[in-house]
């Protein structure tokens, strides 16, 4: 789920047309779905926790690959999940977290457009 930005959706233009977000999530199986117009509060629990990631993993930091982006990645999200306690729940650990699936890997898939690598989690 995203806004409805114009790097995320060009359905709602004067000219409507698939932008390259749109592209890679169709062709990655993964259903594009956007938040209500002008509902700013929809994304806001994903918005917080970007910011989160990003002050306490991504700031700062390179990876020497996407393997050990996503391996790193991996164990962040797994302590979030498991181990840290939560403003939104009294800062309990998530409930039945522990139980949760295994992590999707990303795949890649080379793009013609400008020769560069696109990057999609799959379905």
């Amino acid at each position: 789920m995203t806004d409805n930005g114009k790097v995320f959706t060009g359905r709602f233009g004067p000219h409507p047309a698939e932008v390259l977000f749109d592209r890679i999530c169709r062709e990655q199986g993964i259903t594009h779905r956007l938040s209500g117009v002008r509902c700013p509060t929809t994304t806001g629990k994903i918005e917080r926790f970007h910011k989160t990631l990003r002050a306490e993993l991504l700031t700062g930091r390179r990876f020497d690959s996407l393997a050990h982006a996503q391996q790193v990645l991996d164990a962040w999200v797994d302590d979030y999940d498991t181990q840290r306690p939560h403003q939104a729940i009294a800062m309990a650990v998530r409930p039945g977290a522990s139980s949760r699936r295994p992590p999707r890997r990303l795949r890649s898939r080379r793009s013609s457009h400008a020769g560069r690598s696109r990057w999609a989690r799959p379905r």
